[in-house]
């Protein structure tokens, strides 16, 4: 999986440490960047579905439901 990020498609070893929402979304958003030249329709949508549950949990965190 050249390029792909393994982990935040769920196929692949977690990192040595977790990290925060705040770095996860900064990764999926990095990841969508690339579009389709590294992901397929079906990851893309799997990573943007992920991305926006992420904005939703920071969005009620910080601001409540």
């Amino acid at each position: 999986m050249s390029g792909k990020n393994a982990w935040l498609l769920g196929n692949g070893d977690p990192p040595p440490r977790q990290p925060s929402i705040h770095e996860i979304i900064s990764l999926l958003e990095a990841e969508l960047a690339k579009g389709n030249a590294v992901y397929t329709p079906a990851e893309l949508k799997r990573l943007a579905t992920k991305l926006s549950e992420y904005r939703d949990h920071l969005r009620v965190l910080t601001q409540g439901g």
